[in-house]
């Protein structure tokens, strides 16, 4: 795994998103919708994940491979319910072109 998404990794982890959305999704014992992400993450499942620009991108470059995007996968997915809530970086530097935030969904395991 690159440098990159090890220090995404440790501050994916160090820095839980907390976030509230009205609607009539099924509420977990958490009190948070099943498979729900704080806004502006987009939930994906591990395909969608790897379907995604920066990652397809930093695949083709060799910035990362498959296996290294679905190790980072299933670590985020701390719930096991194979869903991520992910984010573009939003940065345009070279270190970062391959680059997502990703937070674990709000649905309890």
């Amino acid at each position: 795994m690159n440098i990159i998404r090890r220090t995404v990794l440790t501050a994916a982890l160090a820095t839980p998103i907390v976030g509230l959305r009205l609607g009539s999704m099924p509420a977990s014992a958490s009190g948070h919708a099943s498979g729900d992400c704080s806004s502006p993450f987009t939930l994906v499942d591990q395909s969608s994940y790897l379907q995604l620009p920066s990652v397809a991108d930093g695949i083709a470059a060799g910035a990362s491979t498959v296996d290294d995007d679905i190790a980072f996968f299933n670590v985020i997915d701390n719930n096991g319910n194979g869903l991520v809530c992910v984010k573009p970086s939003g940065s345009k530097a070279e270190a970062h072109l391959y680059y997502v935030n990703a937070v674990d969904d709000h649905s309890a395991a």
